[in-house]
C-alpha cells in the first residue's frame, strides 16, 4: 500500500516538476524585486502574472495530461 503511494506520487511529481520549477522561479524573482522597491515588485508582478496569462491561452492545461 505505501509503495503504491510512493509511486504514484513520483509519477505526479514528475509530471508536474516542471510546472513547479517555474512557479517557484517566479516567485523567487518577485520576492526579490519587492525587496528591491515595493513600486517595482507591484509591476514584476503584473508582468508576470499578464505573462503567464498569455501562455495559458496559448497553451492551455489539459484535463488529465
Amino acid at each position: 500500500m505505501v509503495k503504491k503511494k510512493m509511486d504514484r506520487f513520483k509519477v505526479l511529481l514528475l509530471d508536474y516538476l516542471e510546472d513547479f520549477l517555474i512557479f517557484m522561479g517566479l516567485l523567487l524573482i518577485m520576492l526579490a524585486t519587492f525587496l528591491l522597491n515595493s513600486i517595482a515588485g507591484i509591476y514584476a508582478t503584473g508582468i508576470i502574472l499578464f505573462l503567464l496569462g498569455v501562455y495559458f491561452i496559448r497553451f492551455p492545461i489539459k484535463k488529465g495530461r
